[in-house]
């Protein structure tokens, strides 16, 4: 439900409830852990505080999984640090 909440809130534009809630999910729940440093990246990003936001999405971009979406968040974060 974490996930999903802290997604809800980037949504609605609510940028430090966001990044609050993915920073509570990510150190208790390993599934999503890619997509909620994605999702924490962008949050930072939208939130205006990019030296926060290249560390999540360095984290993604370093990712090396065969999963093609994992692939294509990688990708994505690669475009944004560059």
């Amino acid at each position: 439900a974490l996930f999903y909440l802290g997604h809800a809130y980037l949504e609605t534009h609510m940028y430090e409830e966001a990044i609050r809630t993915f920073e509570q999910y990510l150190p208790e729940y390993g599934k999503f852990a890619l997509q909620a440093r994605w999702y924490l990246g962008l949050s930072y990003l939208k939130a205006e505080k990019p030296q926060q936001a290249a560390r999540y999405l360095e984290e993604v971009a370093a990712t090396s999984e065969t999963d093609p979406e994992a692939r294509e968040y990688a990708a994505k974060a690669r475009e944004l640090l560059h």
